[in-house]
């Protein structure tokens, strides 16, 4: 852990909770004075949970039951007018955990805002959003990776901008640009505050009405607060294809190179020097949608390199599958499973070798609505991991009540 750092105050909690989500919440009083001439709807919803896991911290040995109570709260906004959107959303959650593996990082509150402007010309669009978040490590790290660190918290905000010009009818040109802050409260070196920014921009042509490619280009600028001072730049270039094989069927994916350049600090005979590496990865996605009268199918595939959700910057191999089948009106069965690899970068130069992680998940699930507002999920999680301390299983059980409410109009 870099010692300049100073860890975030868990006292501040509340007041990053309370100002991330008063901001844009203020900002939809100025919406309000165009309410004339806009199409406005506010959305809420409330749910309800409980759940039971077996190993609810994914131990390799002695593993710890717990069971919980989780409420979430959601608030969305839209204003339409005639070339501009404006959306807003907040959310809050507050969850309380008993049981052997249930610690005082799982009792907690949590919650985010965020924003999105998408205007609309003759032959331009332009998407602008941003967030913040604060959520405890025990739940970012349970959803990014199946391993929970307790006692801590991750605030996170981010910002970004999308342009998209129409050349002619089969060509447009893309610009992006985007950046992140992630920092905690907590003392676990595991914990790294990142920052990063990307940029990227592309080519899309139409070959037909089904079908289109593209060429695109990127980098990513990532700098970790840690001990090693850890600072990359990946740059990318990937090919892309999109097309609707049948009525039923689309297939999308992309693939290239990524270029990965780190400099980084390493204790020798004369003190710390910085040195440097380079590495090339593969990257590829793969996007299969298949839909039938009461049944769809959806199957994803990628390789990646991005920040964990604790800012260890890794390459992520993952496939995963999902299905939902419309057995009537009101309900409905779900099967979604996925397999990821995750693999820490490590150094050759620092003598420090990089960790490997498969996780493999599948889900169950029955949804079931009461009425138009009243829905309930009952569905039943499995997990297998393997990291280099071993290997680990969990069965989890979860149950939710959600009531939508409509505000306006």
């Amino acid at each position: 852990m870099n010692p300049r750092r100073r860890p975030v105050r868990r006292a501040a909690l509340a007041g990053r909770l309370a100002a991330g989500l008063a901001l844009p919440w203020a900002a939809s009083g100025l919406l309000a004075l165009e309410a004339g001439a806009a199409d406005v709807s506010i959305k809420s919803s409330v749910t309800e949970t409980v759940n039971y896991n077996d190993n609810l911290n994914l131990r390799v040995n002695d593993p710890q039951e717990g069971y919980g109570a989780i409420t979430d709260l959601s608030v969305h906004l839209l204003a339409n007018l005639p070339t501009v959107s404006y959306g807003l959303d907040s959310n809050m959650s507050f969850q309380r955990y008993g049981g052997e593996g249930a610690t005082d990082g799982y009792d907690s509150t949590q919650g985010g805002a965020g924003f999105t402007i998408a205007k609309k010309t003759k032959l331009t669009d332009y998407d602008l959003k941003g967030r913040v978040q604060v959520q405890p490590t025990s739940v970012s790290e349970l959803e990014d990776s199946g391993l929970t660190i307790l006692d801590a918290t991750r605030f996170s905000t981010s910002a970004g901008i999308a342009i998209e010009h129409r050349v002619n009818q089969r060509n447009s040109l893309n610009w992006s640009v985007s950046g992140a802050t992630v920092d905690f409260s907590g003392s676990a070196s595991s914990l790294t505050p990142y920052q990063s920014v990307d940029v990227s921009t592309g080519w899309r042509h139409n070959v037909s009405q089904l079908t289109s490619v593209g060429l695109n280009l990127g980098s990513r600028w990532f700098k970790a607060d840690n001990a090693q001072d850890r600072e990359s730049i990946t740059g990318r270039i990937t090919a892309s294809l999109d097309t609707k094989l049948s009525p039923r069927l689309n297939v999308g994916g992309s693939a290239g190179v990524g270029l990965v350049h780190n400099a980084f600090l390493v204790t020798a005979a004369a003190g710390q020097v910085r040195r440097n590496e380079t590495d090339v990865s593969f990257l590829a996605d793969l996007k299969v949608g298949y839909d039938l009268k009461d049944v769809q199918l959806s199957l994803n595939a990628s390789q990646s390199i991005e920040p964990s959700s604790l800012g260890e910057l890794q390459t992520r191999s993952s496939i995963s599958f999902s299905t939902r089948y419309r057995v009537n009106s009101k309900s409905s069965l779900g099967l979604s499973s996925s397999v990821s690899l995750q693999q820490s970068q490590g150094s050759a130069a620092s003598g420090t070798a990089g960790t490997d992680r498969t996780l493999f998940q599948i889900t169950p699930s029955y949804s079931y609505r009461f009425t138009r507002n009243w829905n309930a999920n009952l569905s039943y999680n499995f997990v297998f991991e393997d990291q280099p301390t071993g290997s680990a299983t969990s069965n989890s059980v979860r149950l939710g009540v959600t009531r939508d409410i409509l505000l306006l109009p």
